[in-house]
């Protein structure tokens, strides 16, 4: 009967022990599984704030300050491997009449609509942003200049052809400008904005490049 007894309580010390294990363990792998939920809403949330960081709301292109940053590594590459590439910006012809005439929310549409339709047309490889207001820029990746015009002006046809749903009919003039090694991002820029204002000057709905740099005798660069 003693024996009995004793045998008893060992078999409830054992199935009790095993229950507290099992009991822990549970408790255990609950509390890992929160903290790996936990990890992944903050890896979520840093994902998500980076993207917001570097892309366009409206557009969900690339942003401005993405495109500086992508424009500074092509440089470096153009550097180091003498290769080429060029910067093609464009903007919507009579944007700001549309925006007045049908409302912001006509004009988002629109800039939604020509990304869209663009980056359709372009290479993978090519880096796609919003500069700006209804202003875009391309950087052509191992493109000269010949081949970037030729993209601009085949980029011409295709919106002035397209109908778009948010207005009836929509053209855009471009700008091309090929880098020049030892050229900084403000003088490249700054002749392919020349070149869009050229385009915007002659008639609209066209593609203008810009000259290409040439040093000149002092070792200075001046444009040909």
């Amino acid at each position: 009967m003693f024996a009995s007894r004793v045998l008893g309580i060992i078999v409830t010390l054992m199935v009790t022990a095993t229950a507290l294990v099992y009991l822990a363990g549970r408790e255990r792998r609950i509390h890992d599984n929160v903290q790996m939920d936990q990890r992944l809403e903050l890896e979520l949330l840093a994902r998500d704030l980076k993207s917001q960081a570097t892309t366009d709301p409206v557009t969900g292109l690339r942003n401005r300050a993405k495109f500086n940053k992508r424009l500074a590594d092509e440089m470096a590459r153009a550097e180091r491997y003498a290769t080429p590439f060029s910067l093609v910006l464009y903007d919507i012809d009579g944007f700001k009449t549309i925006n007045d005439t049908q409302g912001h929310q006509v004009g988002d549409q629109l800039l939604v609509e020509l990304s869209e339709l663009v980056a359709r047309k372009i290479r993978r490889t090519d880096f796609f942003a919003r500069w700006g207001g209804d202003e875009f820029a391309i950087i052509a990746t191992q493109s000269s200049g010949d081949r970037a015009a030729r993209l601009a002006k085949s980029l011409v046809k295709t919106v002035s052809e397209h109908r778009f749903k948010a207005a009836p009919h929509v053209t855009c003039s471009f700008g091309v400008a090929e880098y020049s090694r030892g050229e900084t991002a403000e003088s490249l820029l700054s002749r392919a904005d020349e070149a869009l204002y050229r385009a915007k000057m002659n008639g609209r709905n066209r593609a203008e490049r810009a000259p290409p740099r040439k040093p000149n005798g002092s070792g200075l660069v001046e444009v040909a």
